[in-house]
């Protein structure tokens, strides 16, 4: 037995299976938090799944030994989470509100989300790119997000109220057939089309708004190498 605050500190920092909520004594600082120092046993805990024995680590792959405390056997959240889907649900800690979530994160109602931050379904792949520049109008221009030449799906759940971006043709894009290149955003459920247009060399970007109302599914398809969509944007669903 052996005590440590600072090894308590790091285990609920790095998730744990259960949180902590009751020592003796208690203080608390000036966010509020309470902290203890508690007496918990380390006896080389072993942890055997399906047959298969895991240890246990943190998200940078360092080892986290479990303990007992008042009965309690205490289990890295990480690891069980892993173990138990093969990674499919990641584990992750928001400091600002002392919250673990395992798998999608709940939309934030009246939030503007990347573009980057979105991957296609089922594919899981990340479209949106960040910092790349490109020639508009004679000057340069440097968009938070960038797609190019793209067809695929979002899966949004309802969650989102609206999209937002712009569409252009960089200065030297080849034009020789424009009715190839053209921007199309539709309910992959129902096939309704939310926005469809096509942009003009050398013209002013189009700005590019749907109303994703009720959209489970969303599909965008982008025809055209030299098409620009970006600074593209989902606004979520606000409260009430």
């Amino acid at each position: 037995m052996r005590k440590n605050r600072d090894m308590l500190h790091g285990f609920v920092l790095g998730v744990l299976l259960v949180a902590l909520v009751t020592a003796i004594p208690v203080t608390a600082d000036a966010t509020g938090a309470r902290k203890a120092t508690i007496d918990v046993v380390y006896n080389n805990i072993k942890l055997v799944i399906d047959g298969n024995e895991v240890t246990p680590r943190d998200a940078n792959g360092k080892v986290v030994e479990p303990f007992v405390y008042n009965g309690t056997t205490y289990l890295p959240l990480r690891a069980i989470s892993n173990a138990l889907t093969g990674g499919a649900k990641p584990v992750s800690w928001d400091q600002s509100t002392y919250t673990v979530y395992i798998g999608e994160r709940p939309v934030e109602p009246g939030k503007i989300v990347d573009m980057v931050d979105m991957k296609t379904y089922p594919a899981n792949q990340q479209v949106f790119q960040a910092g790349q520049s490109f020639q508009l109008r004679q000057q340069t221009w440097t968009p938070f997000n960038v797609c190019n030449n793209f067809g695929g799906t979002f899966l949004l759940k309802g969650d989102y109220a609206e999209l937002n971006g712009f569409l252009a043709v960089p200065d030297g894009g080849n034009m020789t057939l424009p009715e190839l290149i053209t921007l199309t955003i539709s309910d992959a459920d129902t096939g309704a089309v939310l926005f469809k247009g096509a942009p003009e060399r050398m013209g002013e970007p189009i700005p590019v708004h749907a109303d994703l109302t009720g959209v489970d599914r969303l599909s965008i398809s982008l025809v055209g190498t030299y098409c620009k969509f970006y600074n593209v944007t989902l606004t979520t669903i606000p409260r009430g």
